[in-house]
C-alpha cells in the first residue's frame, strides 16, 4: 500500500492509503524520476511552478477543466466527497468506518449527512419480523 498525507480543511492532515491504483502511481513517479518517496505526489506542470507541489487552486482548476470536457457541471471538492461516502454506504460500510474515512470528529456529523442512507439494524430485524425475510432467504430466491 501507499500512503499519502493530504493537507486538509482546516489544517488538519489525513492520511489517504492507495492499494489498487499502486501501480499506476509508481509508474507515474518513475516517469517523473521521483523514486526517493520525499517527492510530492501531485505536482503542478505549469512553466512557473513545474514540478512544485500542486496547491489546491491548481488542483481545482484540473478537476474543473476535466468536468468541463466531460460535459459537466462545475463541481467541488465536497462533491467527490460525498460520492465517496455515498460509495462507501453502497459497499455496505458502517456509519462508523465512513467517519473514519471522511475524518469527521463526530458520528453525529457522518449521521447528519449520511444516516438517511443506511438502514439501521433495528430496521433491518423490523422488515425481517414483518416479512418473514433475511438477507439469507433474499439470496436463496436470486
Amino acid at each position: 500500500d501507499l500512503r499519502v498525507d493530504v493537507r486538509g480543511k482546516g489544517g488538519h492532515t489525513y492520511s489517504l492509503t492507495f492499494t489498487r491504483s499502486l501501480n499506476a502511481i509508481y509508474a507515474y513517479l518513475d516517469a517523473r524520476g521521483a523514486t526517493d518517496g520525499s517527492a510530492p505526489l501531485f505536482v503542478s506542470h505549469d512553466p512557473r511552478h513545474d514540478g512544485n507541489r500542486m496547491s489546491r487552486v491548481i488542483a481545482w482548476r484540473v478537476v474543473q477543466r476535466a468536468a468541463k470536457a466531460l460535459g459537466m457541471p462545475s463541481i467541488t471538492p465536497q462533491d467527490f466527497r460525498h460520492w465517496y461516502a455515498v460509495k462507501l454506504i453502497e459497499e455496505g460500510h458502517s456509519l462508523d468506518e465512513v467517519q473514519q474515512h471522511m475524518g469527521h470528529r463526530s458520528i453525529e456529523t457522518t449521521k447528519v449527512y449520511y444516516g438517511d442512507l443506511v438502514q439501521s439494524e433495528e430496521d433491518t430485524d423490523a422488515t425481517e419480523e414483518k416479512t418473514g425475510e433475511t438477507d439469507q432467504t433474499q439470496e436463496n430466491a436470486e
